[in-house]
């Protein structure tokens, strides 16, 4: 156990402890939030705190990217300070690991295409993150490996608006092959396949999806569009007209979640694409590693089980998707502008010039 304190003007904090990971594979819990930005300390910080309420035990914390709302040309320090408030001593002895979302950016003002997104001077204050990550991205992408799995981190702003995306592709393909982790888990912010806009982002599938599925990750986590969906490629690629998953799938999983209070409208390719998706809901994930099955749960803000499956490893090492047989909440959807609770909806739809990244 290691024990810290800090100590400010006003004199020395509480102590805090944690443990490092164990130096060989062993079970352990994660827990993965999609987009905080929206309402953070009043309304995104009872989903985190609902995680951690229900769930002892986590051993780390993965975030998709948005942690504030930063924009234009504003570093938004009060963001930052409802971000850390809404973690409390949750965020002192759990590791995170974040990736960046493009509200972790600045919007700058440049007649080159290349030079438009300017990260914001709070995220390095924020991480001490590994500098191991692509050469063109090194402040945003890394990876990390704790106890059988091997966590990499992309940055989609940087690929998209910054010129780093075959850069990005190159290292993630390097790391992938170098892993003896028997899981892989890979974080970014815009998704492969979108829930909510009008169109996938092909940029992305062309130079990633191809690397993610020849290496065989296995889940893929990802925010950004403000509703939830879970889907395997192969799913997307034939989609189903019985039940989702009505025979076990192939890896990798591919899900948008979202945590924070602003919501965008289901768009067709979701409905008819996805194995479970939601609208007008605040969602978190607590993903259980064991040496043969990942174990994924989604749950409410207020704690319900919306979604489940397993990823299980064969005895011939191969990896199949099988539902979560326990999961009786009915799809979350708005109807007539009404949403799932009762209250008026609230989300707001996608339009293809609201396509912004």
């Amino acid at each position: 156990v290691y024990a810290y304190r800090l100590k400010g003007a006003e004199g020395w904090s509480e102590w805090f402890q944690f443990k490092t990971a164990a130096d060989a594979p062993r079970p352990f819990r994660f827990l993965y939030v999609g987009d905080m930005q929206n309402g953070i300390l009043s309304e995104s910080s009872r989903v985190l705190r609902q995680a951690f309420r229900d769930n002892g035990g986590i051993e780390l914390a993965l975030h998709a990217g948005d942690l504030v709302d930063q924009r234009d040309d504003l570093d938004h320090d009060d963001e930052w300070g409802e971000w850390n408030a809404a973690g409390g001593y949750h965020y002192a002895v759990v590791p995170q690991l974040p990736a960046a979302g493009n509200h972790e950016y600045d919007n700058v003002l440049t007649p080159r295409p290349n030079a438009r997104r300017r990260l914001g001077a709070y995220w390095p204050l924020q991480f001490a993150l590994p500098e191991n990550g692509a050469p063109s991205a090194k402040a945003t992408t890394y990876f990390v490996d704790y106890q059988d799995v091997r966590f990499i981190v992309l940055d989609g702003t940087s690929a998209l608006d910054l010129g780093t995306l075959n850069d990005q592709a190159r290292w993630l393909d390097r790391t992938l092959a170098r892993s003896k982790a028997a899981w892989n888990v890979v974080i970014f912010h815009q998704p492969i396949f979108s829930c909510a806009r009008p169109r996938d982002s092909k940029e992305l599938q062309d130079a990633w999806k191809p690397i993610l599925e020849r290496r065989k990750v296995d889940l893929v986590l990802q925010g950004h569009d403000h509703c939830y969906s879970r889907m395997t490629a192969e799913r997307q690629e034939h989609p189903l007209e019985a039940e989702p998953l009505s025979e076990p799938g192939a890896v990798p999983v591919y899900i948008v979640s979202v945590a924070g209070a602003k919501m965008y409208g289901i768009n067709d390719r979701a409905d008819r694409e996805s194995d479970r998706a939601a609208e007008a809901t605040q969602l978190y994930q607590i993903v259980n590693v064991a040496s043969d099955r990942l174990s994924v749960r989604v749950y409410t803000a207020t704690g319900r089980l919306y979604d489940g499956f397993d990823i299980e490893r064969g005895r011939d090492g191969g990896k199949f998707v099988s539902e979560a047989s326990d999961v009786q909440m009915a799809e979350r959807r708005c109807e007539g502008g009404v949403g799932p609770d009762g209250a008026e909806c609230g989300v707001r739809t996608r339009r293809a010039a609201l396509f912004g990244r």
